[in-house]
């Protein structure tokens, strides 16, 4: 996963973390402090710029009254899929050549792109 799905991935557990809490009706401070974490991290939780332990990640489950599947149900960021014909003729040899071909491919690469 790239580090641009990654943070999308993130975003979007955020976004359903907060859907999720204002459902239950509670305000960041109240579930921050139930959780007893600070209401800014909360909020950059919600916001995608941070993330949570799996063990608060149950505890907040546990807190919200889900399970912890249904608190990560988020759609997972489709990667982007080349339509470049030249790029998926290689991909296709890639995934036919054996590992010490496929070593030799990427020193062979390497060395055509330092021109």
């Amino acid at each position: 996963m790239s580090d641009e799905q990654s943070r999308a991935l993130q975003v979007a557990l955020g976004q359903r973390i907060a859907s999720i809490r204002r459902e239950r009706r509670l305000s960041q401070a109240e579930l921050s402090e139930i959780l007893k974490i600070d209401p800014t991290s909360l909020s950059r939780v919600e916001t995608g710029r941070r993330t949570l332990s799996l063990k608060r990640l149950l505890r907040l489950g546990q807190v919200l009254g889900v399970s912890l599947s249904e608190l990560v149900d988020v759609e997972l960021p489709t990667p982007e899929v080349s339509r470049d014909p030249g790029e998926i003729a290689l991909l296709a040899a890639w995934r036919r050549l054996s590992p010490p071909k496929r070593e030799l491919a990427v020193r062979l690469v390497q060395e055509l792109g330092r021109e």
